[in-house]
């Protein structure tokens, strides 16, 4: 780990790279890049060249320099300032080890180059309420990396870009809880590992990053695993970070999400953190008797569920061991057989709630069951491709069907129907017209 060091002339200058067992105490720097972190961030070719002074960044050093002496320090850290970005080798230690060195800090600052106290007086609450809406809508709380910032360091103070100190995380831990849906236990030092990881996974559903990838790099020390980075890959990264965190955990609430994407058919894994918005109070609950594991493998996520079909369709309702501790309902979702104990998830918008009267009264007995969901996404027309036609009822009457392609003022209306409404002339009435262009609705 390198760190930047106040020098006795007052300047900054680069340690040399200490090992784990030698790192002095050092206080970490929080922040946003600039539009252009070369352009506009002091960056480590710039401390080893000793440039950089004309760029807007170097007022977050020298912020940091008077801070760091003004509490007794002598070393501090900033991303930009101490990561050789040249070296990929680097660059993947680095991101490896950064929840872990805000976690160590003596202290961190966050600095924050968007809310300013300069005008506010004393005794003024207009001024107040201004710094303090200045506060909520900082860029800070919407990027990807500094969630870790803000969980794994101990002792945060937050500063606006004057230097002048707003608070701790302590004393804003109601403010910084309802911008963030972080619990407040959490931010004065419960351990967040309590928290499910559906719950982990919500704080981060309305925080971006510059890089795709990063949406998922940026979450590994909150779940405490680690994985080589392959920038390029897109939203393969978050497969890859849920992969991961089954490895270790049997915390179902993982498979506890929502897109609004409007996939016909989906795996049981995410495609980004944004799906689980809607999950900061879905829980795990233990069942009574042991629990198998769920692993991957070549036919996709093994794992036993209870599981139980709609009467009135090919519909499965799948229920996992976590429930919404605010309703107290059992959360479950619905998947569609692609026949021999092989399944995807469909309805991708809701969730199986088993409180709801009408969808209970519908369903067949709960059973165990050991299925295989791969992992894939399709849209409704490429499902329609996707899924051949068995003209025959039974099992697979999830089979979707196109029954009729008519193009009407409003655009194409695609109409569907299930294999078992082939042999049953009582219920061709079923078929589902969508008028949106190229839009398909299964069966139930």
């Amino acid at each position: 780990m390198r760190l930047l060091k106040v020098l006795p002339n007052g300047e900054v200058g680069l340690t040399e790279d200490f090992c784990d067992n030698a790192i002095p105490s050092y206080v970490a720097v929080s922040h946003v890049w600039g539009a252009g972190l070369d352009g506009e961030e002091v960056t480590f070719q710039d401390m080893v060249e000793g440039t950089g002074r004309d760029k807007a960044g170097f007022q977050k050093i020298q912020f940091c320099r008077n801070q760091v002496v003004k509490d007794g320090f002598k070393y501090f850290w900033m991303d930009t300032a101490c990561i050789n970005r040249s070296s990929s080798a680097e660059l993947q230690e680095s991101i490896n080890s950064m929840f872990r060195w805000y976690q160590n800090s003596a202290r961190c600052y966050v600095y924050l180059s968007d809310v300013s106290t300069k005008k506010r007086k004393s005794g003024d609450e207009n001024s107040q309420l201004a710094w303090e809406q200045a506060f909520r809508t900082s860029k800070w709380f919407t990027r990807g990396w500094t969630l870790q910032e803000l969980i794994a360091s101990k002792q945060v103070e937050f500063f606006d870009r004057g230097g002048t100190s707003l608070g701790t995380k302590t004393s804003l831990k109601d403010i910084i809880s309802s911008i963030t849906r972080i619990p407040t236990d959490v931010l004065v030092g419960q351990n967040f590992n309590r928290c499910s990881i559906a719950q982990r996974m919500s704080w981060a559903a309305f925080r971006e990053t510059t890089r795709a990838e990063d949406l998922a790099y940026c979450l590994m020390g909150l779940f405490d695993v680690n994985m080589p980075l392959l920038y390029g890959e897109g939203e393969k990264a978050f497969h890859r970070l849920q992969e991961e965190i089954i490895k270790n955990s049997d915390d179902q609430s993982i498979f506890a999400w929502k897109d609004e994407k409007r996939y016909a058919v989906h795996g049981l894994l995410a495609r980004s953190p944004a799906a689980f918005a809607d999950s900061y109070d879905i829980v795990p609950i233990r069942s009574p008797g042991p629990t198998s594991p769920f692993t991957l493998t070549q036919l996709g996520l093994r794992i036993q569920l209870q599981l139980a079909q709609d009467t009135r369709s090919s519909l499965h309702t799948a229920l996992l061991n976590c429930m919404d501790r605010t309703t107290g309902d059992r959360i479950g979702v619905h998947l569609i057989s692609l026949g021999e104990n092989r399944f995807l998830r469909t309805k991708l918008d809701q969730f199986a709630r088993t409180r709801h009267k009408r969808m209970v009264s519908v369903l067949t007995p709960f059973e165990a069951r050991t299925i295989y969901v791969p992992q894939l996404r399709l849209s409704p027309i490429q499902s329609l491709r996707t899924f051949k036609p068995r003209r025959r009822c039974g099992a697979n009457a999830a089979n979707l069907y196109p029954a009729r392609a008519k193009r009407g003022n409003a655009g194409p209306i695609v109409k569907t129907i299930c294999g078992m409404c082939l042999r049953c002339p009582a219920r061709r009435s079923s078929l589902l017209p969508n008028r949106r262009i190229g839009f398909a609705l299964p069966f139930g």
